[in-house]
Order: C-alpha cells, then structure tokens, then sequence
C-alpha cells in the first residue's frame, strides 16, 4: 500500500512541474526594446512633452548589413504626448518590439520641465510595475535629449556611462546623488527639499563629454536653483562620511591641491524656549598633499601648517555657502524640519505651515578641524628643493 502511494505522489509530483515550468510573465528577448535611459523635455506645443527613450541594441557586436561596420549600440526612439504613459503606448504603433523599463538606469529631467514640476512624470514611474525605484533621477542643465546622443568614448551607451559616473560620486559621498526613492521620501516628508545631481554636455579636445556641474534643489517637486560643485562640496561635507575629493588651495606663496582622505560631520539642532532654531556642524577632515607649487625655501612644517590653514578655510566657506544659498532659495536640503517634527512635535505644528519663512532665520554654527597627514612619496616640492640650494 505504501508502495502504491509512494507512486502515486511522484506521479502528481512529476505533473506539477511539468505544468509550471517557466515564468508566467516571460518575455522573449527579441520580443523587447530595452530602455537604459528616459528624458523629458519640454515640447514646443504647449502642454506636451518630448520624451526621449534610448534603447539598448541586443545585437552589439553585429556587423551592419553590407559590412559597414559594427551596429549602433543604441538607438533613440522618441514620442511626444500629455503623459510619459501615453508616450510609451504611442511607441507601441509602428514598432516591432515592447518598451521594456526593468533595465532603466537614469531619468533625467529637462531644466524647463523641472521648474515646472516633476510629480505628474514621477508618479506615472511609480505606477509602471517594471520601473525600479533606485533609478537615478538627474536634471539636465539644458535638455534631456542631449544627455541621451552624446556620444561617449568609454561607455558607448550614453545612460550607462552616466549610471557609472553617479556611482563613481556615490564612492565619495551617498549624498552625492539620489535615486527615485529617496527624491520621492522627500517629497513625501514635505518639508526637506529634494536635490539631484545636474548634468550637462560639454566638449574637450574635439570630443563629447558628460559631466556633472553642480547640484539641483528643488522645493516640493519645482526646480528653484542650481548650486555650483563648489556649494555641492560643502553640501556633501555637512551631511556625514566623505571618502574622496579635492581641494584647491591658492596662496601668494604656492599652491596645493589636496586630497580628502575621510571627512566626518556631526549634525546637533537645537531649538530653545523661544523658537529660534540652531544648526551646529562639527565637520573633521583628514588630507593628504596631492602635489605642492612653488613655497620656495620654505620649510616643510612651515608649508604645512599654512595649506592646513588655507583647506580649513576653504572648506568653511564652501559649508557657508552652501547653507547661506539654501535658505535664499528657503529650500531645506538637510532635513532640519524633519528632526523638529520628529523630536519637538508640538512646536512643529505651529511651525509647518510658515516653514519657508523659518528656514531662512536658521544660525549656522560651524565648526572645521582639518588635519593634513600624508604628503605622498616626498616631502618637498621641486621648487622648495630648488630654494634650499
């Protein structure tokens, strides 16, 4: 009986699988278009968009027909609609293959479409059951479309090549960039701005090129300024760890660049009886002489203690000026509104709805240790060595 049994069950067990093998929602590979990257832009018919999709080619490495050469390693398909939804239905007529937005590495947003919200484009990402929410979302200096056919040398795929620049200043600092997740958890929290990373075109020796020019703010979902690389940095030190980056430091005697070896920042935020709001910074940062210029016959301690004093400067002013310009543009980048509803709920809601007001009469207290370390392989500059003879 057992025996019987036994059977049996490896009779309905061998069904079982023969009937579930594969995926319910399998697609074949010829059957899609893969997306790599989205841009949008504002259309020159008011109320529309123009939506660039860039499309991987799966057949890379092919010869084109008639032996011209190898393929295009992507193509560019673009629609113009209301909606990023109807954009890609429209792409549907006319085409062989089905978007396919699981592989998507970067959103990037027009300037013009930024200043005029993101949320309704957002929102119909969100909804779309293969989009990823740690895509990058990134603001074009200019138009989206750019970003998409500049034709870079290393990575032939525009939004792949921009996928690994973000991740190369993710190596640096978390804060560098944000993906679809953390730009919405903003949006969301109400009262920290989101940021993003702006990136425009450029041309070097004849040659395109990518390259990130500074740090987009938004308040809600509405682009109201760009901060420069030099505001970005001392965004990025007041925020926690930093594992990288440069500082330039110009004197009447030399010039150095440095690098950060570690930067760590503590962030206290007070709020006393009256309700005046204090943000205390307490930023410690570790560098190292990258190369040193001229400071001719100058002692090597002497030369030290002067570029240290010079990167402690510099790094105070570019903290400043990255706080002093977000409360110009009442945009709370660092969350301060956050931390009082969380620890101070009942003074929070008498302070929610003015918070725009409030920002700006935030006091900074800042305070910089920076400690120079390791000079590289020697000591001296040329010039130093030049002076001593």
């Amino acid at each position: 009986m057992r025996q019987k049994l036994k059977f049996v069950f490896a009779m309905l067990l061998c069904s079982t699988l023969l009937c579930t093998t594969g995926c319910w929602d399998n697609r074949e590979l010829d059957s899609l278009s893969i997306v790599t990257g989205v841009g949008i832009d504002s259309s020159k018919e008011p109320g529309n968009l123009d939506l660039s999709f860039q499309i991987a080619s799966v057949q890379n490495g092919s010869k084109k027909e008639g032996g011209g050469g190898e393929a295009a390693p992507y193509l560019i398909r673009e629609a113009q609609d209301r909606f990023v939804l109807g954009g890609i239905d429209s792409l549907r007529y006319g085409n062989s293959r089905q978007l396919f937005l699981q592989h998507n590495q970067v959103i990037i947003f027009g300037s013009d479409v930024a200043k005029s919200g993101v949320k309704p484009y957002l929102d119909s990402f969100m909804r779309n059951t293969e989009t990823r929410m740690e895509v990058w979302v990134v603001v074009a200096k200019n138009d989206a479309r750019s970003i998409l056919t500049t034709e870079t040398v290393q990575d032939k795929i525009p939004s792949v090549a921009l996928s690994r620049m973000i991740m190369n200043e993710r190596a640096i600092s978390p804060y560098s960039s944000t993906n679809m997740l953390q730009f919405t958890a903003r949006l969301v929290d109400r009262s920290t701005a989101p940021v993003t990373l702006v990136v425009e075109r450029k041309e070097e020796d004849g040659l395109q090129i990518l390259n990130f020019s500074g740090m987009a703010v938004f308040k809600d979902d509405v682009l109201v300024g760009m901060m420069d690389m030099y505001q970005m940095q001392g965004y990025i030190l007041s925020m926690g760890e930093v594992n990288g980056g440069s500082v330039e430091i110009i004197t009447e005697l030399g010039n150095a660049d440095l690098k950060i070896t570690k930067s760590i920042c503590k962030q206290e935020i007070q709020l006393d009886n009256q309700g005046n709001i204090t943000f205390k910074l307490k930023v410690n940062t570790t560098l190292s002489i990258g190369a040193l210029q001229n400071f001719r016959s100058m002692d090597i301690n002497k030369v030290i203690s002067l570029v240290n004093e010079k990167a402690k400067e510099n790094l105070e002013t570019k903290i400043k000026a990255c706080f002093a310009e977000s409360q110009r543009l009442q945009a709370d980048i660092y969350g301060i509104g956050a931390h009082i509803h969380k620890y101070h709920p009942k003074e929070w809601k008498t302070m929610e709805d003015a918070w725009a007001s409030i920002y700006p009469k935030i006091r900074l207290e800042l305070e910089v240790e920076t400690n120079l370390g390791s000079s590289g392989k020697i000591s001296e500059s040329l010039n130093m060595r030049e002076g001593h003879e």
